[in-house]
């Protein structure tokens, strides 16, 4: 039996994803250190795919893969557009390249390891589960050297505010599928309350805001495909609903929150003289949208370079880059690395909806593109509030979702977290 059948494939998924997940571990080593530690996973796993199969089988695989092969073309076309602006703009942004070069090398690794549905859910599990032990555990043992608390927004240092959230939000969007589209199980409604338990110490409006919508979504097509069930749909619906606003209102301590969080929690936060995120922020977006647009008008066709985009910030030193990540794509890479960043995503998403189309149940195929189609859809929703990044730790889950939807062949039904036990 291969090893590919054990939890040792699962066990070095979930390292690599909770290492670039709690992207804080960067602070206690070097950068080049954060990589190896990181991929070193990806390295023992590669070792045994080459002892089983042989180099050259690995190659034709990957070369035989169309989707593969193009996601790899746009990408190099988002590293073109990044080469071009950066040469008209006296070399802007030019660092970057290295960056994307790498991640494209860690992209068709991946794609070579014969990685499973399963397998990247236990690593986002595990993930959650670290993210909450941190901050939780830090809270209980009132060890605050190590939190992160500003106004409505709690962290810790392997996970800042502003990451801590997102090992909680693909976990969230895809037990709320499985469980609006399943009955209800006490395995998924626990996944399910841990996420949100994550997101609601960080309290990210970005993870908010998806986390509203991919409910509101899922649950119309919950009751789309069990129309002769709606009642009992809806009932799911509440249970959800009212678990996740539990799990987020129980520790988060912004004055929107609709529960009142735990007293120490609250009381931790009422001692910090950072203004409120509802008053601060919002002009800086505002500021951040407008130069945006200004950029992507101005800098037309080409660019004016990676990371050049950006506004003033009080407390920060140099500009901070636009929130929006596809306007500051237009304003820094122009239309050659938009087009390119965009067809890195297109290929998969159109490759899943074919195969969910032609196939003869295609509410099952969903289900079984579910996981990755969660986290693709959620990162590429945050874009809207964030800017891009050439870091592995926000692109390591993204590449194994991609991985996902470019396999040759869906996965059957084994390979399938499809409960969320």
């Amino acid at each position: 039996m291969k090893y590919s059948h054990h939890g040792l494939k699962a066990a070095l998924i979930s390292i690599f994803i909770v290492v670039f997940g709690l992207s804080g571990i960067r602070d206690y080593l070097t950068p080049a250190w954060y990589w190896v530690l990181g991929c070193s996973p990806l390295l023992v796993l590669g070792g045994l795919e080459l002892r089983l199969r042989g180099f050259r089988s690995l190659v034709e695989e990957l070369k035989g893969n169309s989707r593969v092969m193009w996601v790899a073309l746009y990408w190099l076309i988002f590293i073109a557009g990044i080469v071009v602006a950066g040469i008209a703009n006296a070399g802007v942004g030019l660092g970057a390249v290295l960056k994307y070069a790498a991640l494209l090398l860690v992209f068709l690794a991946l794609s070579t390891l014969h990685i499973n549905t399963q397998q990247v859910l236990v690593g986002l599990k595990a993930w959650a589960t670290f993210a909450l032990c941190g901050v939780a555990g830090l809270f209980l043992l009132d060890a605050t050297d190590y939190l992160i608390i500003t106004p409505g927004r709690i962290g810790w240092a392997l996970a800042f505010p502003g990451v801590l959230w997102k090992a909680g939000v693909f976990l969230l969007l895809w037990s709320i599928w499985q469980l609006l589209m399943r009955p209800l199980n006490i395995g998924g409604l626990v996944w399910l309350f841990i996420s949100a338990l994550v997101m609601g110490f960080d309290g990210s409006r970005t993870g908010i805001l998806i986390a509203a919508g991919a409910f509101l979504v899922f649950l119309v097509l919950a009751l789309i495909r069990h129309r002769s069930f709606a009642s009992v749909v809806l009932g799911r619906a509440v249970v959800l609903g009212l678990l996740i606003v539990v799990g987020m209102g129980a520790v988060n301590p912004s004055p929107w929150n609709p529960i009142r969080p735990a007293p120490s929690i609250s009381q931790s936060v009422v001692q910090t003289d950072v203004p409120t995120r509802e008053i601060a922020e919002d002009p800086v977006r505002l500021r951040m949208f407008k130069e945006a647009v200004s950029g992507s008008i101005g800098n037309f066709p080409l660019g004016a370079g990676f990371g050049s985009t950006g506004v003033s910030v009080a407390g920060v030193e140099g500009l901070m880059v636009v929130h929006i990540t596809y306007l500051q794509l237009l304003s820094d890479v122009g239309v050659i690395g938009l087009i390119g960043y965009l067809g890195i995503f297109a290929i998969p998403l159109l490759a899943a909806y074919r195969r969910v189309a032609r196939a003869e149940n295609g509410w099952l195929m969903l289900d079984r593109f579910s996981l990755p189609l969660c986290i693709l859809s959620g990162y590429l929703v945050a874009g809207l509030f964030h800017p891009v990044s050439s870091e592995l730790s926000e692109w390591a889950i993204v590449l194994l979702a991609l991985c996902l939807l470019v396999k040759d062949r869906p996965e059957s039904k084994c390979d399938q977290g499809v409960r969320c036990g």
